[in-house]
């Protein structure tokens, strides 16, 4: 199976200009907010009669700060979209995104199948537009076997080969290629809800 050519650039981990202004808001935040009151709130904690729990105002003061935060746009950055239910993570240049979403990547390659059957949860794709990789995984909701054998014959019908197929124990991890790419469906489980992943990979 083909895989990513591997790039220094994959694994440069400098904070992206992009991001910048972010981390100065946090340190910021931090220094007129958070450190004025730090000595207040592990004042109002001691003596506390749980000591897991909080003392007489500590939480109220640390709730005062949260909501500053959240005002700001500060906390919780990975939440999900409020409108969309959808987390996003996505690389300055565009070479790799990841989220939460109910559908498949827009560049998912029109050679490829969409997975009828898949509830899709997650969806990551790596790379650029000449070489890229797509992880999507869901739930199926019914006979996994059933959506793999749909899925399979779907790809046979558009064209590609079955590489490979494995089956054990409820699990079944099938393999199939054509000439530019190679499609990995695995499911994982005997009951309704289980996951399955399909990976997708661009032939060199």
């Amino acid at each position: 199976m083909a895989g990513l050519e591997s790039t220094p650039d994959m694994y440069d981990l400098r904070m992206s200009e992009r991001v910048r202004p972010l981390y100065d808001s946090v340190k910021k935040f931090i220094y007129t907010e958070v450190e004025p009151i730090t000595a207040e709130f592990f004042r109002l904690g001691q003596g506390r009669a749980d000591h897991w729990g909080y003392g007489d105002g500590q939480l109220e003061l640390l709730e005062s700060v949260k909501d500053k935060a959240k005002e700001q746009g500060l906390w919780n950055f990975f939440l999900p979209d409020a409108e969309t239910g959808e987390v996003a993570i996505e690389s300055e240049d565009g070479s790799f995104s990841s989220g939460a979403t109910t559908e498949l990547p827009d560049q998912w390659p029109s050679e490829i199948p969409e997975p009828t059957g898949l509830a899709i949860t997650t969806a990551t794709v790596i790379g650029s537009d000449t070489e890229r990789a797509f992880t999507v995984t869901g739930t199926v909701a019914g006979d996994g076997a059933g959506f793999v054998e749909s899925f399979a014959s779907a790809l046979v019908d558009a064209g590609f080969d079955e590489d490979s197929a494995f089956t054990s124990d409820g699990a079944i991890n099938n393999v199939y290629s054509n000439a530019n790419w190679t499609v990995s469906v695995a499911y994982y489980g005997e009951q309704a809800d289980s996951q399955a992943t399909i990976s997708v990979f661009t032939n060199s």
